[in-house]
């Protein structure tokens, strides 16, 4: 069971797809994309580009791990669930 769990969400291919077509129906994801993109236009205007590639770059770091620890932790289900699934 834990070889399955772990191809359900870690190896699997196809996963990056339907996450990108999931997101493309989300209106709000697009907008706050569009908010965020001019965010960091008028924080390179102002700071610079290398200031600005820095702190994108640190925040896109910090997230990754956060993202990546909710998405480990089963998208949401609880580890008591996924320590049943597991056996």
């Amino acid at each position: 069971m834990h070889e399955k769990i772990k191809k359900l969400f870690l190896e699997n291919p196809g996963l990056e797809d339907e996450i990108y077509a999931f997101c493309k129906q989300l209106p709000e994801l697009e907008q706050a994309q569009t908010d965020c993109y001019a965010l960091l236009r008028q924080v390179e205007a102002s700071m610079g580009h290398s200031f600005s590639s820095q702190m994108e770059e640190t925040i896109n770091y910090y997230w990754s791990f956060l993202t990546k620890a909710y998405y480990l932790f089963g998208l949401g289900l609880r580890q008591d669930v996924l320590g049943v699934l597991m056996g």
